[in-house]
């Protein structure tokens, strides 16, 4: 799922899910998950509207006038989505390093 993106709604709740347009005022979120902070100052995902059909096939339609703002997740948050609902692939971490020789170098 490449279209994974962070939705805050104006309820104050934040998701984590793959986002679709669905026509011109709704978006449609599949495989939604909440966002909560856990005791360790850390986020963690649990299913959202886990009781409904449509959340685990096609997706929830909700209007775009419930939606505060629409981001892409930080990497450690997207891989922890990723692994559990996407491909299961994981996106690496990049180091950024200067050399006198070569100049910039990206390690993966």
């Amino acid at each position: 799922m490449s279209n994974i993106r962070i939705v805050k709604l104006k309820t104050g709740e934040e998701l984590i899910a793959g986002v679709v347009p669905d026509g011109a005022s709704h978006i449609l979120l599949k495989k939604p998950c909440i966002l909560l902070p856990t005791a360790q100052n850390q986020i963690g995902i649990a299913p959202w509207a886990f009781v409904t059909k449509e959340a685990q096939e096609d997706g929830i339609s909700i209007a775009t006038s419930e939606v505060l703002y629409q981001g892409t997740p930080l990497d450690d948050l997207w891989n922890q989505y990723n692994s559990i609902f996407g491909s299961k692939l994981i996106v690496p971490e990049r180091n950024l390093s200067t050399s006198n020789e070569a100049g910039l170098k990206l390690s993966l």
